[in-house]
């Protein structure tokens, strides 16, 4: 099961200001759990062999991951898990985290006991990478009357795409260039289902590291003198938000 975040409703209106402000699709890629630093993290007994694994990064984002587990472990059991990690995995991203952990398993590895062994692979399904990147659409039925998407199959195709993750997150991928508002017209997005749009982007960071992209996606002839600065400065606007948490 992957992770959630409590920062939805954050990104969610971010792609609503977007999207309301331009009359075009507001689009809010959330950050990667991968690049996530890590403040906290604390496991909860659901019931047996199951544990709830919540992690809190630097930005305030909470996230939480249900994790299946062979040992039935109690609450306290896992207290003393959540203080050992913390102990030694502030600081650190998800990636980092797990390197310490293996590295902490290799030199500790002669006093454990079972049940230390089993709740520390429990950590490690934790702090497993998750890729997928959440994306945030609001708007679509503002589309629907643009002359550029008259044709249902043009249509169907767009909105077919903006259902696919992985053509979302490649897509999010050209848009990562921390230098300011980019703009990709058509074919310049490199995506070929997006051919019949522009997309202009800028990133949004948190101490100055760049966590995601957001933007707006609308027809070619779209009134750039207002989208530009609305996607600039809700980037910032973001970023600032961010800052302060």
């Amino acid at each position: 099961m992957g992770y959630r975040t409590e920062a939805e409703d954050l990104f969610r209106g971010a792609s609503r200001i977007l999207s309301s402000s331009s009359h075009y699709l507001g689009v809010v890629w959330a950050p990667k759990m991968s690049l996530a630093i890590l403040q906290h993290i604390e496991f909860v007994r659901l019931k047996r062999h199951l544990v709830m694994a919540i992690l809190v990064s630097l930005t305030g984002i909470v996230y939480h991951r249900v994790v299946e587990v062979e040992e039935d472990f109690s609450q306290s059991d896992l207290d003393h898990l959540s203080n050992y990690m913390n102990s030694f995995l502030t600081g650190l991203t998800l990636q980092q985290a797990r390197e310490r952990l293996i590295d902490q398993m290799m030199v500790e590895k002669s006093i454990y006991d079972r049940l230390f062994d089993q709740a520390l692979s429990l950590a490690q399904k934790a702090l497993s990478p998750s890729e997928e990147t959440d994306v945030f659409i609001e708007g679509r039925t503002n589309i629907i009357h643009e002359p550029e998407f008259g044709k249902i199959s043009i249509m169907t195709d767009l909105f077919r795409a903006f259902e696919e993750k992985a053509l979302l997150v490649r897509l999010l991928e050209k848009c990562m260039d921390p230098n300011g508002v980019h703009i990709a017209i058509g074919s310049e997005s490199e995506v070929q289902e997006m051919e019949t749009c522009s997309l202009v982007t800028s990133t949004y960071s948190y101490k100055g590291e760049v966590l995601g992209a957001l933007g707006v996606i609308g027809p070619r002839r779209m009134n750039y003198s207002k989208v530009i600065p609305l996607v600039d400065y809700t980037a910032k606007l973001l970023t600032e938000i961010l800052d302060a948490s």
